[in-house]
């Protein structure tokens, strides 16, 4: 049941559900509507269970995805566009609203049962992400072959199928993304200020979002590279 568990977390924290939007809502302009989709990504649809507007086929969604059009046509920034939404809905409208005293409820309440469980989530994929990273570049640094590693854990208690993809991109170089590093130092901030805000010790998560900045000032585009490559922060 434990490994299910886990197992599952991190399927909810990698899956990427498919898009609800439509071709005729679609703005002509490729760089209007690539911003509109990464910012539909971000808002809430208000009658669903904390799902992004990108991805609601809802009314509703619909409606929110056609004004946030209209405001990035009529010349808005990202920032004044999603500021519309917020002043006509409220914070709820964001899918990660600001961590302060009238949000609370969202974080806290039933409302934001499903972020919270993203966020547990999340921390748990970084911690095993920033584990395996550790293994691999420290072997390396000692002169042992990382598959011995693998080989070590390979079918015990302390193995898992996820160990074997993230070491396996770091052992080869290669880091095309399914969480990309980017959104997972976003999200790693996100857990800090809501550890924080609930009174736990974020020592450990800053230490693995330390890493990732590391690892983001080494690459030219940490929003188009795996979370593995934070490894990239560990090696000189």
């Amino acid at each position: 049941m434990r490994r299910a568990w886990l197992i599952a977390c991190a399927a909810l924290a990698l899956a990427g559900p498919a898009r609800a939007v439509t071709p005729d809502e679609q703005l002509r302009d490729p760089k209007l509507e690539a911003r509109a989709r990464a910012l539909s990504q971000e808002l809430r649809c208000l009658v669903c269970q904390n799902q992004s507007i990108d991805d609601s086929a809802a009314p509703l969604a619909h409606d929110l995805r056609v004004i946030l059009r209209e405001r990035l046509a009529a010349g808005d920034t990202d920032r004044q566009a999603v500021d519309y939404l917020v002043r006509r809905y409220g914070d709820f409208v964001l899918l990660r609203p600001p961590f302060q005293a009238d949000t609370w409820a969202l974080w806290l309440g039933p409302a934001g049962a499903g972020s919270r469980l993203k966020l547990v989530c999340n921390s748990w994929v970084f911690m095993v992400t920033a584990g395996v990273a550790q293994a691999v570049a420290g072997a390396r640094a000692l002169g042992v072959d990382p598959r011995g590693f693998l080989a070590a854990i390979e079918g015990g208690p302390l193995d898992a199928p996820y160990v074997h993809v993230k070491s396996g991109l770091m052992l080869d170089g290669e880091f095309p993304p399914s969480f990309a590093l980017g959104g997972a130092a976003k999200d790693a901030r996100l857990i800090r200020t809501a550890l924080a805000g609930a009174g736990v010790s974020d020592r450990l998560i800053a230490a693995v979002l330390e890493t990732m900045d590391a690892a983001a000032e080494r690459l030219p585009d940490p929003s188009g590279v795996d979370l593995a490559a934070l490894i990239v922060g560990l090696e000189s």
